[in-house]
């Protein structure tokens, strides 16, 4: 088991009695950043860290005439831990002067809640003053009080408060991909022998402070194979092979591919797999373990139950897209998709898919030794897909959708979420056309104007099926669906609500109108688009306003665009 307390050094202070001055009271914390993923275990137990505060006043009293004043420190979340409390001592000196006395009390009284704990000071040692920025220490002095201020070492305190931490270090991971720091901080309250606080109520004092801060260690997302590079030949160009030697069921060959080209038309061999992407786990930040000196990284040996590593136990991932019938899709440490069965020789690295084909899970065990380690604080594994070689294949914006990395159970340490991102966008080298001034259904409910396609296919030979999907305004492309079966030279008319009961994604209406893509496996495809107001029965056609991006068999120099 992972040790519960976490060393940082604890030193606190606050205090003054007398004058008010142009100073104002500063409290300080030399505290550490912790992983959140940690803190998974309600019984952790840290300590404090070097805590000071420096006074605005002067203090001092005399034997006839004592000075007393009390001193509280405050969490904002945990609990000072009861039996550490007892040990403590509270020392306040002057730091400026070797030779003067300390005043050392004990018996601190802890609060009902174990939030706040408080000290009480009489100042009665005739001629000594405890000028301005003297400080007073909390530490655990039992062994023996301090003799002189020398003892007292500045900056540290021999012994420290536990602080019993709660839930509020762990809220990081509930927003993983964007997370922002959570703190239990700590507030210093000091009152007069008349319970009338003082010194850090001036205006200017900072009397907060915090003692134990928290943030997501840990980032796990996924990149396109599209975006591998630096070079051309290190990404994934392949399409859905939709001409006489794939008819849709395979994937265009990506040898020897030159930058200024898409991949080439003929198929040199039966393509049947492709690279998705690659799926990262990596440091997103150098945080601490739970013993305050080790950092929680994957630099160390992942799966590991132990102080400075990573204890993960399963990658639970969710790849979205649309898969055909008996495809498969699971992970590689090659980029080339190679030995799915000798990779991840101790995991289970292929996926299950769902009965719609549009979700692809992963629930994979994954030893150290298998995954690909680009850096020493980084694991990684491709997402590799291949076909049967004998169905269609659907076009797709493949995504990771969601996730997590559990960990093992005696760790206690709570599983990172897995960030979203986009994929591989497979298409096809048929025809690709966008409807550029599309009018979305939620447009036309706002406005009544209609989209209406008239979609034609032009092949003289092959019946085609025609795909849809929306083109959100910041470029995102949404996954997409079947919206008709053409036959040679046939044609139907279309309206945009038609269109987008058959799309798996859709987009609500926005300033700024989503377009619409029209794919298919043939070698033409042409759209009349028609701008309907049933209620004026105005009628304008915009149909210059698309692109056609079809094959070009004359000009192989334009790849598959023309």
């Amino acid at each position: 088991m992972k040790q519960k307390l976490i060393a940082a050094l604890v030193t606190s202070a606050i205090a003054g009695l007398a004058a008010p001055t142009a100073n104002a009271g500063v409290i300080q914390a030399t505290y550490k950043i912790f992983a959140a993923e940690i803190f998974g275990d309600s019984s952790l137990s840290l300590k404090a860290p070097v805590i000071s505060y420096n006074l605005s006043r002067p203090v001092s009293g005399s034997s006839t005439n004592p000075n007393t004043f009390k001193i509280a420190l405050t969490l904002s979340g945990g609990k000072w831990d009861a039996a550490a409390i007892a040990n403590a001592r509270a020392v306040l000196r002057d730091p400026s002067s070797a030779n003067a006395l300390p005043n050392t009390v004990a018996g601190a009284v802890l609060s009902n809640d174990d939030k706040t704990v408080t000290f009480t000071f009489v100042a009665d040692q005739d001629g000594t003053t405890y000028p301005v920025n003297s400080t007073i220490t909390f530490g655990d002095f039992s062994a023996a009080a301090p003799a002189s201020a020398s003892a007292v070492p500045a900056g540290a305190a021999p012994a420290l408060f536990t602080l019993a931490v709660d839930s509020v270090l762990k809220t990081p991971l509930d927003a993983a991909c964007a997370p922002e720091q959570a703190s239990i901080s700590v507030t210093a309250k000091m009152t007069n022998a008349s319970d009338v606080e003082v010194d850090t109520n001036d205006p200017g004092a900072i009397i907060t402070t915090p003692v134990l801060a928290s943030n997501v260690a840990l980032n796990i997302t996924a990149s396109s194979s599209a975006s591998f590079g630096p070079a051309v030949t290190d990404n994934e160009v392949s399409k859905i092979d939709v001409l006489t030697t794939g008819l849709g069921k395979i994937f265009t060959s990506t040898a020897s591919i030159p930058s200024t080209q898409a991949a080439d038309d003929v198929t040199v061999a039966l393509k049947k797999t492709i690279n998705l992407g690659k799926i990262t786990i990596k440091d997103r930040a150098s945080l601490y373990d739970t013993d305050g000196l080790a950092k929680y990284t994957m630099a160390g040996t992942f799966g590991v139950d132990a102080v400075g590593n990573v204890s993960g136990d399963k990658l639970n991932v969710v790849i979205g897209g649309k898969f055909v019938k008996n495809g498969s899709v699971y992970l590689s440490t090659s980029a080339a998709c190679a030995g799915e069965a000798s990779d991840f020789a101790g995991a289970t690295p292929s996926a299950t898919l769902n009965s719609a084909l549009d979700a692809a899970t992963f629930s994979t065990t994954i030893n150290d030794a298998d995954w690909l380690a680009a850096a020493s604080s980084t694991r990684s594994a491709y997402v590799c897909y291949t076909v049967p070689g004998d169905q269609v294949v659907p076009t797709s914006q493949f995504k990771l959708v969601s996730g997590s990395l559990t960990k093992l159970g005696s760790s206690k340490e709570l599983a990172n979420p897995v960030c979203p991102a986009n994929m591989y966008n497979l298409v096809s080298n048929g025809v690709q056309l966008d409807v550029r001034n599309y009018i979305q259904k939620a447009q036309t409910d706002a406005t009544g104007w209609v989209s209406v396609l008239r979609i034609i296919n032009t092949d003289e030979s092959q019946t085609v099926d025609v795909n849809a999907q929306l083109i959100k305004d910041d470029g995102t492309l949404l996954n997409a669906g079947k919206i008709v079966t053409l036959a040679p030279r046939a044609f139907k008319y279309m309206t945009a609500a038609e269109i987008e009961a058959l799309l798996p994604e859709t987009v609500a209406a926005s300033g700024n109108n989503a377009r619409l893509r029209l794919t298919a496996a043939g070698s033409s495809l042409r759209v009349q688009n028609y701008h309907l107001n049933p209620v004026t029965g105005a009628v304008n056609e915009v149909s210059a306003a698309q692109g056609d991006d079809g094959p070009d068999y004359a000009r192989k120099a334009d790849g598959d665009n023309k």
